[in-house]
Parts: structure tokens; sequence; C-alpha cells
């Protein structure tokens, strides 16, 4: 899946076979109530989205939707994915200075607009509101100040940005660093002021220069060509010299001393990059075993290469991984395969194919035996593929997903 947002055009109780590819990449997505926004990404590739007549059809709908061809959209339901996440704000098009901005959201997986409002793996973030003002009433996390409603949605990815008729989201003032920054700074200030009053009088009196104020011990004090009085040549110029020295002395230690300090952060670093991931992965469990979140079970039924799947044939080999998933709810959960991804011993890590991929069966590939499903009934097992090109040199692969973070499966 290349960077930018991917949009899957849907009907309510569409069937496998009647759903629409994603079509995609897009940057500057907005949401509004009869139109979508959106500009190309620089990486797309239009003979991706010609591959097929689903993928014309999904093309078709998108340009629906943007109102470069007549009729709007057929299917009044969403989805939104992105490789590394999406990001999105609550917001009003075309008003860059909002009276009160709402923060980001994200990053989720997958967002829906579907019936029941806007969802964001699988938690409800706003209502249709029925104002024409204001399409969404906002809910959960995303409302901040009891109800909000806004009329539009702002999508970006990690690497994108949003459009700019977005306006910017809500800085963060008097942060706790810069008042704990602004008090030190007024704490030094009568200090600071006291040891300069202390310096200047330590000069008048050391100086010899003001009458009736005596000399330091030890010191020559000669009449200058001026006729001011000062420190004799001779004997200033031993004790001149050695504060500096002193001086120098003290800032050589101290730069060495942030020397080591820093070479040991980095070592610290460099240890951390070397060791395994043993503070994010605590278990690793071989094929064949559950393994629960507290909105999926997953468990690997089988792995095995092929070398062409489908229309499509590897560059390397294509490891193809028949996963039983369980949804533990809400109804119209979805996976994607940017929850899925293959790390092996060198700790190199494979994506897996995007659910467009000519790899999976579809209407324009239907030879595929390999099948992206996109349904999941509530507490009931259902088997998906989930399909990676690989080097056919890989060692030692483990199946990382991204709903349970804490464990791999083993996958040889």
């Amino acid at each position: 899946m290349e960077p930018g947002l991917y949009l899957t055009f849907f009907a309510e109780g569409e069937t496998l076979d009647q759903q629409l590819p994603p079509v995609g990449p897009l940057e500057h997505v907005v949401i509004r109530e009869r139109q979508i926004v959106a500009d190309r990404a620089e990486v797309h590739r239009s003979a991706r989205l010609a591959a097929g007549g689903r993928s014309n059809e999904a093309e078709l709908e998108l340009q629906r939707a943007l109102g470069t061809e007549p009729g709007g959209a057929r299917r009044p339901h969403l989805r939104v994915a992105a490789l590394g996440g999406v990001y999105l704000r609550f917001a009003s098009f075309g008003d860059p200075a909002e009276q009160r901005p709402l923060p980001e959201l994200g990053p989720y997986r997958v967002v829906v607009l579907g019936p029941r409002g806007v969802e964001a793996d699988g938690e409800l973030l706003a209502a249709p509101s029925g104002r024409t003002s204001a399409r969404w009433e906002l809910s959960g996390r995303a409302a901040k100040h009891g109800k909000e409603f806004m009329p539009d949605i702002a999508f970006r990815t990690r690497l994108t940005s949003y459009h700019p008729g977005i306006g910017r989201a809500r800085r963060v003032t008097n942060t706790p660093g810069a008042a704990v920054h602004s008090k030190s700074e007024k704490a030094r200030a009568p200090q600071a002021s006291r040891v300069a009053r202390a310096r200047r009088s330590g000069r008048r009196k050391s100086g010899g220069g003001v009458p009736g104020q005596p000399s330091l011990p030890g010191t020559a004090m000669a009449r200058q060509t001026d006729g001011s009085l000062g420190i004799e040549a001779g004997s200033r110029g031993p004790r001149l010299r050695g504060l500096p020295a002193a001086a120098w002395r003290l800032r050589i230690g101290i730069i060495g001393a942030l020397v080591l300090l820093d070479a040991a952060l980095a070592l610290g670093s460099v240890r951390t990059a070397l060791t395994p991931e043993t503070s994010t992965v605590t278990s690793v469990v071989g094929i064949g075993r559950d393994v629960q979140s507290s909105r999926w079970g997953y468990n690997v039924a089988s792995v095995r290469r092929v070398t062409t799947a489908g229309s499509a044939r590897a560059r390397g080999v294509f490891l193809v991984l028949q996963v039983a998933a369980t949804s533990h709810g809400p109804n119209g959960s979805q996976l994607v395969p940017d929850d899925f991804s293959l790390v092996d011993a060198q700790r190199n890590e494979y994506p897996a194919l995007p659910a467009a991929s000519a790899a999976y069966q579809g209407t324009a590939n239907p030879d595929s035996p390999f099948v992206w499903t996109l349904t999941y009934p509530v507490g009931r097992s259902v088997t998906t593929n989930v399909i990676f090109e690989v080097d056919p040199s890989i060692r030692s692969p483990q199946l990382a997903i991204a709903d349970v973070p804490g464990t791999r499966i083993r996958l040889d």
C-alpha cells in the first residue's frame, strides 16, 4: 500500500462480491455533506485503478463523490484507511479562524462513515445531528465541551497534511515546562542582581581607587600615566594569569564531563537498538495458538509459500497465512491488511499486501483462491487470507498484529 488515504464506498448489506475495492492513494481529504474534497497523492498510479471493472466502478464512484461526474455517489457509506493509521479533525471547511478549533484524533486503523455515524476502530465519535448547519454531533473523546457540532471532517496520514482549507488545530498554551521556566527565571533575577551588586562592590574594595579604602595585602600600587592608581604591572601579571587558567581548567572539565555524559547516553541508545524488543514483545507463540485482544481473537491455522497468487507473480515468494479471526464486537467491525506485518530474524519488516492487490480474489480476479474477508459476524470465527511478499531466504518469520502488540506468532 502506497502512502496516502484509501476510500472504500459501500452500501449497507452489500455482499462480498458487491463490495468495491479501495480507491487511492489520496490526500487533503475532507468529507462534506454532499461532496468529498480530495487531491491525488503524488504517488498515484492510474494504471492500477484501471486494472479491472470493479476498480473502474470504484474510481467512477469517487468521481461522483468529488462532483466531477454527475449523479452523486450511489453508495452512501465510506471507509477510510491508510498505511500507518488515519488522523482526523472535525472542523469547518474554509474557516481558518475557527472560534474554538477541536484537537486532532487518531491514529486509527479504519474510520467508517456509516449508518450509525462516524466510527473509528469501533468507537462512535459522532452521530448525524439533523442540523442543516452542522452535520455531526460529536460524542466520546471527540466532544471536549459538552455537546459539540461540526459540519465537516478532515483526514490526513502520518506522512501527509490536512487540506489547506482546514484551520489549525487548537494550540496548547502555558505549558508546564514554560511555566517552570518562567518561574525559575523570575527566581534567578533577584539573585543575579545581588551577585552583580556584590561583584561591583568587590571591585571597588579591591581596586584601591577609592580614597580611604585599603588595598589588598601584597598588592603594589602604581601611578598610571593618567594619574589614577592601579596595580603595578609586576604584581598584576601573575595574579591575572592565574585566574583565567583556573577558569579554563574548570571549563575544560565541564566540557569533558558533558562529552562523557553524551557518550554514555549514545551507548545506551545503541544497546537499546541492539536489544530485542522485550519491552513491547512479551511472548512468542506457535501456529494454532489463540491470541486475544479486547476486540478480536486470532489463530493462524496454516502457512504456505507460493510464487503466484491470482494474477500476481511474486518477485520473491508469497507467504500466505490462513488466519481465523473472531470479532468481539461491535457489529460491522473489519480487519485491514495494515493490521498485520511480518518481522524476520534480521528484524526486517514486511507489510501485508493491500486488499486491492491482484493476489486476492475479486471480480476482476476470480481465479485467485485467496480471499480477503470483509464480513465478521460477532462471536463467529471467520477465515481470511493474509499475503506477504518476502525474500525466499527469509528466516524465522513472526507475525505481528497491531491489535496485540505484546505477542507475536512464530511461523516456522
